[in-house]
Order: structure tokens, then sequence, then C-alpha cells
């Protein structure tokens, strides 16, 4: 179990971690943010700019697209939830110059929590996703 001491958390690991963090967070041009997962629960938000593509990979070998952006009507979401575990990567389509995000995680952010992506390994467990794995990776 985890247990809560001032602002920070106990994990069951015996890991301490803050609470929570937030950041701010630019990709412009052809940047990309390479497929990586992490050990906690990523909510982004899209301040400006935009939009952006987003591949989610589920352990249970499901996959997904979904696009960060301001556009409800044609199915853009301005928040995203990318729970602890799943593979995540992130791109600008052509034409969009930046998207300006921020992200909040909790527990917070920790370097040793962060796992970038093997390109074979995934293209192996997701060989449907394999043009933007090789993208991202």
């Amino acid at each position: 179990p985890m247990v809560l001491d001032g602002r920070q958390i106990n994990l069951e690991e015996g890991d301490v971690r803050e609470l929570f963090s937030a950041i701010y967070y630019l990709l412009a041009g052809r940047r990309v943010s390479r497929l990586h997962r992490l050990r906690s629960d990523e909510i982004y938000h899209l301040y400006l700019g935009g939009p952006l593509r987003m591949l989610l990979l589920y352990p249970d070998g499901i996959g997904e697209v979904i696009t960060l952006g301001v556009d409800l009507a044609i199915g853009q979401r301005p928040q995203v939830l990318v729970p602890a575990g799943v593979w995540q990567g992130s791109w600008l389509e052509g034409g969009v110059d930046f998207a300006f995000m921020g992200t909040t995680m909790a527990p917070a952010y920790n370097p040793d929590d962060f796992e970038l992506a093997e390109r074979e390994k995934m293209v192996y467990e997701y060989p449907q996703f394999e043009v933007i794995i090789n993208r991202l990776t």
C-alpha cells in the first residue's frame, strides 16, 4: 500500500516520491516525444498550438493513436490520461508548428521511473504500429 507522509508518498516497493509534479512542455517542428513509459499516471493538457498525435501501446497488446487538440467536434481531446506502464510517444502532423502542453503526474515524475522503448521489441509486440514505432524510436 501507499502511505502518505506530508508532501511525499511511500510506495510499496520502498521508494519515496513527491505526491505530484507538473511541468510545461513544448514540442516544435519535426521533433518527437520518443516512445517511453513511466511508473506513474500522467495527464497531458494542451494549452496552445497543436493538434498533437499520440501513440499509446497498452500492456495487453492493444494500441491506439489519439489526437490531443481542442476541436472536440472531430474527436480531439484537450486532456489525455496515460496510465502508468503504457508506452507513449507523440509527434506533430505536417503543417503544425508547435504544441505547448503541460503534464501532471501522481506520484511525481522521477527519472528512475522512465524507460525508453527498444525499437525491435516494440515492433515485435505491436507490429500493426511499425511505421509509427520506427518514427518514435
